[in-house]
């Protein structure tokens, strides 16, 4: 049974359902990453439910597209961590500049990505991916277009509507990434 986040969104209790599984795809792809929908706070706003494998694909195309990460902290210590902090949501905050040139690497990362729902391939996708993205990113690299092909497959299709709505919210600014739903076994 999933988690009772929806896809992308203000918080309305839902259970999880997988971005691609919610049009009917699915794919050894997305087993391969978490199981954990984010929940994104923001003073004086409801809380925004983000799907797990749009919040990584999100993360990676941004990446390609500009975006340095400029590290979150934890809440109640000013202690910056680095690219890790997106990727555990453990009361991370992201801070306002952080989360607008998020928004922007994300929405020029869109402009690329078809409207029409690609097929899923089998690369690399992932926490793992993700983490490895975002630390090169982090030193001033600029991963290639090319490392982000699975992001781009994920995207695709209404997907592509939800990360639209997501940078919706970035462009807000500032954000904290809190503890969410597992999903649970049974």
């Amino acid at each position: 049974m999933g988690a009772l986040v929806p896809s992308a969104g203000v918080y309305s209790g839902q259970k999880h359902t997988p971005i691609r599984a919610q049009y009917g795809l699915s794919s050894s792809l997305l087993q391969r990453s978490s199981s954990i929908s984010i929940l994104l706070y923001r003073s004086g706003s409801p809380p925004y439910g983000v799907d797990s494998d749009l919040w990584i694909a999100a993360l990676e195309l941004a990446t390609v597209h500009g975006w340095k990460p400029g590290g979150t902290t934890s809440s109640g210590d000013s202690t910056r961590l680095d690219y890790k902090g997106y990727l555990s949501p453990d009361q991370q905050n992201v801070g306002h500049d952080d989360a607008k040139n998020l928004a922007r690497g994300l929405e020029r990362g869109l402009a690329e990505v078809p409207k029409t729902m690609l097929p899923l391939g089998d690369g690399p996708f992932g926490d793992d991916n993700t983490v490895q993205l975002l630390k090169r990113a982090a030193a001033g690299e600029i991963p290639q277009k090319g490392e982000v092909n699975a992001a781009v497959e994920v995207l695709s299709g209404p997907p592509r509507d939800e990360a639209l709505s997501l940078v919706e919210f970035l462009l807000s600014g500032e954000f904290t990434i809190n503890p969410s739903l597992k999903s649970s076994k049974g």
